[in-house]
């Protein structure tokens, strides 16, 4: 069996295009393609194949230490999965209705952590980690225990959210948008799919020409047959290039 070459993963990065002074083009760059990848695998929204129309694949294990990239052409691919558990839509399987949600806040995560720089949850244990989920979006209510299927229960002591700015202290304000759009309790309400691809947070990359940091395109990782999969993106894109070629810019 043969694989493409990609030698570095996205945990390598972090610290050079997230902290103090974030790449915004990269994380964007990079996340764009996560979520992509985490859309065709948990088909929302999506036509893929036919078997993909009566099944999905749920990873179980988003996490930078799985996402490979080729550092030059900013490519990155989903790895690893060892883990993954294949969901049939045909069963009445409570996993099947929940599962495509946990990619996306897998991939909140990771955009938060690329960034950050670090860990954007670094929980010691499991409470702890439960902590400083609770302390960013405040107590669950009702509604929301009910739509994320809990299992435990929460007192009466309600915890008022302090929001994602002081686990991001140096992330600009779309960046904390678009997180606490995905990060959300109630998984159907989670930025996700089309939605999520086509947001405005996203839209610098597909201005025609737009180079990366290290000089290469953007669109030597992101292709005119990505963006045709989302029909809203790929209007803007081409509209973006008949102002160009009229002159504008």
């Amino acid at each position: 069996m043969v694989f493409d070459y990609l030698p570095q993963t996205v945990s390598e990065i972090v610290k050079q295009i997230g902290g103090e002074n974030p790449d915004y083009v990269e994380i964007k760059l990079y996340s764009w393609q996560l979520f992509n990848g985490l859309a065709y695998l948990s088909n929302i929204n999506f036509s893929i194949v036919q078997v993909a129309l009566q099944n999905h694949i749920c990873h179980r294990d988003i996490k930078p230490q799985n996402l490979l990239i080729e550092p030059i052409s900013g490519i990155l691919k989903i790895a690893d999965f060892g883990s993954a558990k294949f969901i049939r839509k045909s069963t009445q399987s409570t996993s099947y209705q929940v599962t495509r949600y946990y990619h996306v806040w897998s991939g909140g995560c990771v955009l938060g952590e690329i960034t950050k720089g670090s860990i954007l949850f670094p929980g010691k244990n499991t409470k702890h980690q439960l902590k400083l989920v609770v302390d960013a979006l405040g107590s669950p209510n009702e509604t929301e225990l009910v739509d994320m299927k809990a299992r435990i229960q929460f007192t009466d002591d309600r915890t008022e959210p302090c929001g994602f700015r002081p686990f991001l202290p140096h992330a600009s304000e779309e960046i904390i948008d678009i997180i606490q759009r995905i990060l959300v309790y109630s998984p159907k309400k989670r930025l996700c799919g089309k939605m999520l691809l086509s947001d405005p947070f996203f839209q610098e990359l597909f201005a025609p020409n737009k180079r990366r940091t290290n000089g290469t395109f953007v669109s030597n990782a992101i292709t005119l047959d990505d963006l045709q999969k989302i029909p809203f993106v790929f209007s803007i894109f081409n509209f973006a290039k008949k102002l160009t070629a009229l002159g504008f810019h």
